[in-house]
């Protein structure tokens, strides 16, 4: 009998995660109180807050896990710190977006898709509403005027 392939698959041991550094006591303390006021917040002063408790030496990835938020949002926040202060006041008077506001900093304009066109083109002499002559199918009679006013009395009802 001939040997299971499932034998002959050793299995792979897993890369041990590293065990995280304890935070300090500051950086849980500023943690705690931005999860508190976060929503109170602007995103401008989000931004800030998040700055400092990286600077506390927080990671960002860890921040975002503890904040149950993604990195590629502090990310998002942390650029927005890097507009223009007048950029930074429009923001503040709800002038403009923080999305707006990131895009200043970056230098990035405002792309916007082409306006969409019409699939369907007339040439300028080609009437809209012209009816097709189409020859009478063979076998086909004309409506005699009888009928041609019994259709009309019904169709004025």
């Amino acid at each position: 009998m001939a040997p299971s392939t499932f034998s002959m698959f050793q299995p792979v041991p897993l890369p041990k995660k590293k065990v995280e550094e304890p935070l300090s006591t500051d950086a849980v303390r500023a943690i705690a109180e931005l999860r508190a006021n976060w929503h109170l917040l602007h995103d401008l002063n989000r931004a800030v807050a998040v700055r400092d408790t990286i600077q506390l030496g927080v990671p960002c990835r860890r921040l975002a896990r503890e904040m149950g938020f993604s990195e590629g949002l502090l990310r998002h926040l942390l650029k927005a710190l890097k507009a223009s202060p007048a950029d930074q006041e429009l923001a503040r008077q709800n002038m403009i977006s923080t999305n707006e506001l990131v895009r200043r900093a970056e230098g990035r304009p405002l792309v916007r898709p082409p306006k969409r066109r019409s699939g369907i083109v007339l040439p300028p002499d080609l009437p809209l509403l012209a009816v097709p002559a189409f020859p009478s199918p063979a076998g086909a009679r004309e409506v005699s005027p009888a009928g041609k006013r019994l259709i009309q009395a019904w169709l004025n009802r």
